[in-house]
């Protein structure tokens, strides 16, 4: 310290100052050098730091699960390490009423690796308290596992479970291991719930024959009613409702297909790290700046008020390679607010820029799009591939096929002959391309596995 003294000292003189002005200065930063950064303060949070940073690197599922299990009352903060888990190629397998607890636990380790697996836990799930885990838990430990949902009902307490814990639970996705029909349980609740409870009714009232001593007669089940399984977008809602985010999948699945062949950008590309977002960006000053079409789930909106009286919204959006948030101004933000709405799949045209502060890419909307409107904008072509006439005969009610069409039709005719191509004329154009129409053509292809569909595309 008299060391540094004597620098600044003489440095505060060089500069005109009072040496006694210096010094004094210098006394009282010296002073509060010995509080405030105590030396003990910073060594203590070092130690914290470093067995941090090996418990996460070396033992990633159990510190993973430690931590997931210190947020289990906040969703924010479980999506937060949940993605972190994602990104360090850590599997979290689905809650499980035969194998989950109250905490998230790990399963399976490797030391110094990427990768492993934890199990999610039941306290995660919401309506879901610590006393009802440990009961349900109690009771596998000591009975084995439970064998269906009507076994549960029967062995776990009911002033413990209530329908609506049944159905967090089925939402949840902790009985698939049972039964991997979700709707056909949570249909069915209603008349499981009446069942087990006529049958501690019985119980309760016993018979004639108990005073005999006669054996307790075999339990009885029920036939449980049939149903659909929930389609994607469903199962996926009722179980973010339960757990707060999507787990099993994403709401973009359903759509990977017909993105990718619409050559729609996937959002993990938009990195600092990949060179063409690093040449779009060094060309943010030039005066025709590129654009880009990007499409995802809204998983987030978000909006504050501009000093002239506007809007500007942020929104995030998301596919199954990653997430992106758009922002939108002013005029487009009045233009286009009735399209975003959360879950639901939008596409934005816009201009790449780079958040200095968030160090991330964002994109700066000019346009906001259904799925419709890009097919519309983006097909010039349309490709089937056959090899069954019968297939042509049913395909032409969702061509709608005329003069006044937009797009060229062309046909690869295909058989054990050999094959062709056709390209029809200008009154067998399409007319009206939608996604639902190409969903009822590749559930018609799809029963010939030689038969397909594809593109040719118009850039943005």
């Amino acid at each position: 310290m008299a060391k540094h003294r004597a620098i600044f000292t003489e440095g505060a003189l060089a500069k005109g100052y009072d040496k006694d002005l210096a010094e004094r200065l210098f006394d009282l930063m010296a002073m509060f050098a010995e509080y405030g950064f105590n030396k003990s303060h910073t060594a203590a949070y070092a130690v914290v730091s470093y067995h941090t940073a090996y418990l996460k690197a070396y033992y990633p599922a159990s510190f993973m699960a430690a931590t997931l299990s210190s947020e289990l009352d906040k969703t924010d903060k479980l999506y937060e390490f949940y993605q972190d888990c994602v990104d360090n190629k850590l599997e979290i397998l689905p809650p499980d009423i035969n194998k989950s607890f109250y905490r998230f636990t790990p399963v399976a380790e490797k030391r110094g690796e990427k990768g492993g697996s934890i199990r999610y836990a039941l306290g995660a799930i919401k309506g879901i308290g610590q006393n009802v885990v440990d009961i349900i838990v109690a009771e596998r430990e000591k009975n084995g596992d439970y064998k269906d949902i009507i076994d549960f009902c029967r062995r776990v307490d009911k002033k413990a479970i209530n329908k609506r814990t049944l159905e967090n639970l089925i939402k949840a996705g902790a009985f698939d291991a049972l039964e991997a029909n979700r709707a056909k349980l949570f249909n069915n609740l209603g008349k499981i719930i009446e069942f087990v409870e006529q049958e501690r009714l019985n119980e309760n009232q016993g018979s004639l024959f108990d005073v005999f001593g006669s054996e307790e007669p075999e339990l009885t089940t029920i036939e449980l009613d049939e149903y659909p399984p929930f389609n994607t977008k469903d199962q996926l809602t009722l179980e973010k409702q339960a757990i707060g985010y999507y787990l099993s999948g994403s709401l973009f699945q359903d759509y990977h297909d017909i993105c990718k062949k619409l050559e729609i950008v996937s959002l993990s590309k938009f990195n600092l790290e990949d060179e063409d977002i690093q040449e779009i960006i060094n060309a943010r000053y030039e005066k025709h700046k590129p654009k880009v079409l990007i499409g995802g789930i809204i998983n987030y909106m978000g909006s504050r008020p501009t000093k002239s009286g506007g809007k500007i919204g942020f929104i995030r959006i998301e596919d199954d390679s990653g997430e992106l948030e758009f922002v939108i101004f002013n005029q487009e933000y009045d233009k286009y607010n009735h399209l975003l709405k959360m879950d639901e799949l939008v596409f934005v045209i816009g201009e790449v820029s780079y958040d200095s502060f968030r160090d991330e890419i964002k994109v700066n909307a000019n346009q906001v799009l259904q799925l419709n409107e890009v097919i519309a904008n983006r097909v010039n072509l349309f490709e089937l591939e056959l090899s069954n006439v019968d297939n042509w005969q049913q395909l032409q009610k969702y061509l709608s096929l005329s003069a006044e069409g937009t797009i060229p039709l062309k046909i690869r005719y295909k058989n054990e002959s050999g094959q062709c191509y056709l390209r029809l004329g200008e009154g067998y154009q399409i007319s009206n391309l939608s996604y639902e129409n190409l969903d009822e053509i590749s559930n018609l292809l799809g029963e010939n596995g030689k038969s397909r569909w594809r593109f040719g595309i118009n850039q943005v």
